[in-house]
């Protein structure tokens, strides 16, 4: 099967793209952006609209339907939105410096990983109110969930280990794959089941898991070099990238 790319928009000279998220039908795609905020699309990414607040974000996150939006902020709180990504609010209470943020296919739960300085955080109720993972402890977690919430992942950089739930964050359980000296990314299937996480800075080394977490496995990357700075899944866990 061929795929053709097709050049959309540019962030402008000595700025990049760091993450991406998009709705289940793919109406809503929202692209994060190092230096000037979120652009966004409601027509299938056939144009994008700058966002102009001051956000410095890695890693949004959309609902199936696009109506929710989360992002964290590296320099600042969690901003949310309900109605499309039309606009955004701080959610009070939250400290400063976070990497990446996952929800549920509802948007009912989130988790918003930390860049070192505080402990990963959960939402159960749409991003109105957060509580820490202290289990996770003070490191920087890259995280994922299944579509329903139940199934989470947490791994931990720049060393760690790798943290799974399969209640919805209420407890976790670490596991310590040989080789793993560290995440840079994380991601879930749709049911749970497959979870993928890269093997750190410097590290070319992908772990997966096809049990919920249970067991890991690792494999190399083609590449000898460099390392990932993202990894997905599809629906059923068939695919990844």
């Amino acid at each position: 099967m061929s795929v053709t790319w097709v050049a959309k928009q540019s962030t402008g000279s000595g700025k990049y793209f760091l993450g991406s998220a998009i709705s289940s039908t793919g109406q809503y795609q929202v692209i994060a952006s190092n230096a000037n905020g979120l652009w966004i699309s409601s027509d299938y990414g056939a144009t994008f609209s700058l966002n102009t607040q001051s956000f410095t974000a890695l890693d949004p996150s959309v609902s199936s339907t696009g109506q929710y939006m989360y992002l964290g902020d590296l320099n600042g709180p969690i901003y949310r939105s309900s109605d499309y990504g039309s606009t955004w609010s701080a959610v009070s209470g939250v400290t400063s410096g976070w990497f990446t943020t996952t929800c549920s296919a509802n948007g009912s739960t989130i988790i918003a990983g930390t860049d070192n300085s505080n402990y990963t955080i959960i939402s159960t109720n749409y991003g109105a109110s957060f509580s820490t993972i202290p289990a996770l402890g003070l490191s920087s977690s890259f995280v994922g969930m299944s579509s329903d919430g139940q199934y989470m992942l947490a791994a931990n950089y720049p060393s760690g280990s790798i943290y799974v739930s399969n209640n919805t964050g209420s407890t976790w359980t670490a596991v310590n794959p040989t080789g793993f000296v560290g995440s840079t990314a994380a991601a879930v299937s749709g049911n749970g089941q497959y979870m993928i996480t890269s093997g750190g800075s410097g590290s070319n080394v992908i772990f997966s898991s096809s049990n919920y977490g249970v067991t890991w496995s690792s494999a190399n990357s083609p590449s000898t070099s460099g390392f990932f700075v993202q990894v997905d899944i599809d629906e059923t866990g068939q695919n990844n990238c």
